[in-house]
């Protein structure tokens, strides 16, 4: 069985296509889930993000949305078995559809990327990796409509798709709150955590950096991931 085990849940991904990594352990250490109630996982997987989340705040109710199906199975096992079981609302779906008769004030996602890469013949793992029909402007078209007028939607995305993700977000209305350039190691920007908000706040923005040169994990890594890890990670 293939599960990896974190400091108060464990995650079997026996099934699914996209496994547990560094872009879900980032993203779940860095959103603000305090004063937080109502959340949405887009795209859960294997539940790691919802986990992360409610981990940090017994308070916050979380549905967790997932379209494909042995994603979704491990999505139900891995949070019916761990002790957030009563805040977390596993939902077999298409996101694209979901039409709750109320409002989040969380949304959080690792949505699907390499949108100009070649599918493979695994169909799960396209559809957790490729940009098919949920393009950015669709996800954050739908996460206006989902999100209180007080929310924060939190995604982590490829540095290359950081500019039209903005654009496509300042033309709807959002405003960019929080950016975080993920560095691969010191110099390489891979990615960006960045948290969208309908009301304007005062930007934050700063470079945090995965590995040092030499290929080890940094402090500052180590001391993130922290509470979620069972011990901190060597290399």
């Amino acid at each position: 069985m293939s599960t990896f085990h974190f400091k108060y849940f464990s995650i079997k991904q026996d099934d699914t296509a996209m496994k547990v990594g560094t872009d879900a352990m980032l993203l779940g250490s860095f959103v603000d889930v305090s004063n937080k109630y109502r959340a949405l996982d887009i795209g859960s997987g294997t539940g790691v993000l919802a986990c992360m989340l409610a981990q940090q705040n017994s308070n916050l109710i979380i549905d967790a949305i997932e379209i494909e199906d042995k994603a979704f199975h491990e999505l139900v096992y891995n949070t019916s078995n761990s002790s957030f079981s009563d805040q977390i609302n596993p939902i077999h779906e298409d996101v694209l559809i979901h039409n709750p008769n109320y409002q989040y004030d969380l949304i959080v996602s690792n949505p699907p990327y390499f949108e100009d890469t070649y599918l493979s013949e695994d169909k799960e793992r396209n559809l957790a990796r490729h940009v098919l029909d949920l393009t950015p402007f669709k996800l954050l078209n739908l996460c206006n409509q989902l999100l209180s007028e007080e929310g924060d939607l939190w995604v982590i995305i490829p540095s290359k798709n950081v500019n039209e993700w903005q654009v496509n977000a300042e033309n709807l209305g959002f405003h960019v709150s929080t950016e975080i350039k993920i560095m691969g190691v010191p110099g390489r920007h891979v990615r960006s955590i960045i948290r969208f908000s309908k009301q304007i706040h005062p930007k934050f923005r700063y470079v945090f950096v995965i590995r040092e040169a030499n290929g080890n994990y940094t402090n500052e890594y180590k001391n993130r991931t922290l509470e979620f890890h069972i011990k901190p990670p060597i290399r």
